[in-house]
């Protein structure tokens, strides 16, 4: 059975080698990290070293977790069908839905180009962050290991399963 949490997502790492991992888990995924304070993702060289699991907006007690935070969303289709084009927003008809008032009702998508993943925000509302800097449309950015997706309030850290593995795995071997 796949993981629906980060949680669920580490036991399984206890468990299973790398390559049975990658049976499971062949779909790159976002992790929901959180309602996140963009500043707190600017380094030296806009990159970023860590899995930000955990961090919610700094110095504002009034933000809570975002329901989505710890949540496994995978990118991709998991029943082996091809797929162009995710859609991201707040309604029940978007692929990535993100039930928060902060998130336009079509807010963005994640596409394949050639071997690539790109997003782009569709002229939402509050905007798209990667890395804590906004994506002003029509403008796309190349999807790469640990990057920070923030749409509205919300944000996601994305992974390939064989990078995820590693740091889930940090420790059990």
């Amino acid at each position: 059975m796949r993981a629906r949490t980060v949680g669920e997502l580490i036991a399984k790492c206890y468990t299973v080698s790398l390559e049975e991992f990658l049976t499971i888990y062949s779909e790159p995924m976002l992790i929901g990290v959180g309602i996140l304070d963009s500043m707190l993702l600017q380094h030296k060289d806009n990159r970023h070293s860590t899995l930000a699991l955990g961090l919610e907006a700094a110095g504002d007690p009034h933000q809570t977790r975002h329901h989505l935070m710890g949540t496994i969303v995978t990118i991709g289709s998991t029943d082996g069908s091809s797929w162009t084009r995710l859609s991201i927003g707040r309604t029940e008809h978007s692929d990535i839905r993100i039930d928060d008032p902060a998130v336009s009702e079509v807010h963005g998508y994640i596409k394949q180009r050639d071997d690539e993943l790109v997003i782009g925000d569709l002229g939402s509302t509050n905007g798209t962050k990667i890395n804590g800097i906004p994506l002003k449309p029509p403008q796309v950015h190349i999807l790469e290991e640990e990057d920070i997706l923030t749409f509205g309030r919300c944000s996601f850290q994305f992974f390939t399963p064989r990078i995820l593995y590693e740091y889930l795995s940090l420790g059990t071997g």
